[in-house]
């Protein structure tokens, strides 16, 4: 109960961005104890003991939910495209496209078929991603 009570009054507080990340990136890790068996981390001491390797389980969940997303919005586009007066959803995807292939363009000079669709799986990914930490979502 005293535990129920702790986070009650933690949540209510107002984090720095530094005490916010270190938060997430602690809570809900998943890995190998000393002890050698698997499980959760119960505190920062023993989440940061569990190395590299151990997996933050909430950022793992919000990154494949915001993959089926961008995977969902891309493969909608592609089956309506159309060769004639386009939709909206289409002109944003055509002006997206555009404006990553034009900034690669500008600063990779060289000859790289995956430079481009790289470029765009991250700008569309940390759009997603800043989008769901902006309050959009919430």
């Amino acid at each position: 109960m005293a535990e129920l009570a702790e986070a009650a009054e933690h949540a209510t507080e107002v984090q720095t961005p530094g005490e916010y990340i270190n938060h997430h990136l602690l809570s809900l890790r998943y890995g190998e104890r000393h002890d050698g068996t698997w499980g959760f981390a119960h505190d920062a001491k023993e989440a940061s003991d569990m190395g590299f390797w151990a997996i933050n389980v909430d950022t793992m969940g919000w990154s494949i939910i915001l993959g089926i997303v961008f995977l969902t919005l891309f493969r909608k586009a592609a089956a309506n495209a159309t060769s004639g007066v386009p939709g909206k959803y289409q002109n944003f995807f055509e002006w997206l496209l555009e404006y990553v292939n034009g900034n690669v363009k500008d600063s990779f000079h060289g000859k790289n078929d995956y430079i481009a669709p790289l470029a765009l799986t991250v700008f569309c990914w940390i759009f997603l991603t800043r989008l769901t930490q902006s309050g959009w979502t919430r």
